[in-house]
């Protein structure tokens, strides 16, 4: 976030690419630990980037008639690159060589790489640019962005908002990180501890547990389920030490389905319903 914030968000979005592609090329061609934990170490840190990096730049990029909307189908794509990551991963754990783990794990430098190629056509965030008093180019940016001409209304209307938005937040908040600690007249504690809370409160209905362990879990548990049998066989191959992380086909085909419910519109009396009543399931 500090790097986004000092920089701008696409080349953050650009450097956590280049640092995924780099710990996924040391995680390839492994076949001792160390090494692989240290492609893992690296490519944590490029995936935590494009993780920030992304919804910030959605956030600041996207008309907010659509904005939720957007971000929402983002999450959304994170639960179908689960499922893909799953049907590679059973389609190749048969393999009786190195090739059961480095297919899967290279496969992801296509991703990379497409985000990568993307980015480089895409503008700037115009928010970017009348933070740093650039307005020229947060017209040049927001008229790209709309495919418009920098002197059409609609363009003009966006970026005076924008800079009617930052200058009340500098005349409100003192730019530090303090202010996020701070209730004043944005609340701004409150949505802290909001974005603390519920992420927060999420983790610990175990679901990333459930992501990477459930079945080894069970199967030392001695827990007998009829969908188990389907996940037994991945769990059983020669080569199971080089790949920490053990994807689950029956949970991952059962979780994308559903997320894609979030991004239509939802009435603003019915989001706090919704996410009531979801929780238990």
């Amino acid at each position: 976030s500090s790097t986004c914030h000092e920089s701008c968000w696409l080349y953050a979005m650009l450097l956590s690419c280049l640092l995924f592609s780099i710990g996924i090329s040391l995680q390839t061609p492994a076949i001792v630990l160390p090494l692989f934990i240290v492609g893992r170490f690296v490519a944590a840190f490029g995936s935590g980037g494009v993780l920030c990096s992304v919804p910030f730049y959605q956030s600041e990029c996207v008309p907010k008639e659509i904005r939720g909307t957007i971000i929402s189908i983002y999450r959304c794509f994170i639960t179908v690159g689960l499922l893909m990551a799953t049907i590679v991963n059973y389609s190749t754990k048969n393999l009786k060589s190195y090739s059961c783990y480095r297919i899967p794990i290279s496969l992801q430098l296509i991703w990379a790489s497409l985000l990568f190629t993307i980015m480089l056509y895409l503008p700037e965030s115009p928010h970017y640019f009348v933070m740093k008093g650039d307005t020229d180019k947060a017209y040049h940016s927001q008229a790209k962005l709309t495919s418009s001409t920098i002197d059409h209304p609609y363009v003009d209307c966006i970026v005076k908002e924008i800079m009617a938005n930052m200058e009340s937040t500098r005349k409100t908040t003192s730019g530090s990180y303090i202010d996020c600690f701070k209730m004043g007249p944005q609340k701004n504690l409150f949505r802290t501890l909001t974005g603390i809370f519920l992420p927060a409160w999420q983790e610990l209905t175990g679901i990333n547990f459930i992501f990477s362990y459930r079945a080894y879990f069970f199967r030392l548990s001695h827990i007998q389920s009829p969908f188990l049998p389907r996940l037994y066989p991945l769990l059983e191959t020669d080569y199971r030490p080089y790949c920490p992380i053990v994807w689950h086909k029956g949970f991952c085909l059962d979780y994308p389905a559903p997320c894609f419910q979030g991004p239509h519109p939802t009435p603003k009396s019915l989001r706090r319903t919704f996410l009531v009543f979801d929780r238990p399931g």
